[in-house]
C-alpha cells in the first residue's frame, strides 16, 4: 500500500469517527429532548389535578408594582406574587379555568392587552400544558399560561424593563 492509499485511509477512518461522534451526540440530544418533554408536560398534568390549598393565595402585601404604565390585571384574575429578576419583572397570576382552558385564555388575555393599546400575538402553544403570547408597546413582554391547580390556571407575565 502506498502513501497515498495510507493517508486516504487514515482520512476515512477519522471521517468516520468523527460521522459516528455526530450521529451519538445527535441522538443523545434528541432522546433528552423528548425525556424532558414527556416530564414537563407529566408535571403540568400532576399540577392540574393537585389540590389548590393555598395556591390560590396571594402573597402577603403583593401589589402590581409602578413603572408598568397603564398595565392592569383583568378584573377576574387574581395577582398571586410579583418578582424581579435584574431588568425583568414578573408578575404571577391565577384566574379560573383547566387545562383545556389554556390557549382561549392565553388568546383572552392577548386580545385585553390588545384592548390597552399594546400590540400582542399568540406565539406558541401546547394545548392542554401551556400557552404563550407576547406584548409590546408602553410595556414589553411575554405571557404563559399553564395548570395552577384544580379549577385553577396560572398566568405569568414577564415585562422588560
Amino acid at each position: 500500500m502506498g502513501h497515498r492509499d495510507r493517508l486516504r485511509s487514515c482520512l476515512v477512518s477519522r471521517l468516520v469517527k468523527v460521522l459516528i461522534t455526530l450521529v451519538v451526540i445527535a441522538a443523545v440530544a434528541v432522546a433528552g429532548f423528548f425525556v424532558f418533554e414527556y416530564f414537563d408536560h407529566h408535571e403540568k398534568v400532576k399540577d392540574a389535578e393537585r389540590a389548590c390549598g393555598s395556591l390560590t393565595s396571594p402573597a402577603p402585601g403583593v401589589a402590581l408594582p409602578t413603572g408598568l404604565g397603564s398595565f392592569a390585571l383583568p378584573s377576574d384574575q387574581t395577582l398571586l406574587e410579583v418578582d424581579s429578576q435584574g431588568k425583568t419583572l414578573v408578575v404571577y397570576a391565577i384566574t379560573k379555568g383547566s387545562r383545556k382552558d389554556l390557549v382561549s385564555l392565553r388568546d383572552k388575555v392577548v386580545a385585553q392587552l390588545t384592548a390597552r393599546g399594546l400590540t400582542a400575538s399568540a406565539t406558541d402553544q401546547e394545548p392542554t400544558y401551556e400557552a404563550e403570547g407576547q406584548f409590546s408597546g408602553a410595556v414589553n413582554g411575554t405571557i404563559q399560561v399553564q395548570p395552577q391547580c384544580q379549577g385553577y390556571d396560572r398566568i405569568r407575565y414577564k415585562f422588560s424593563l
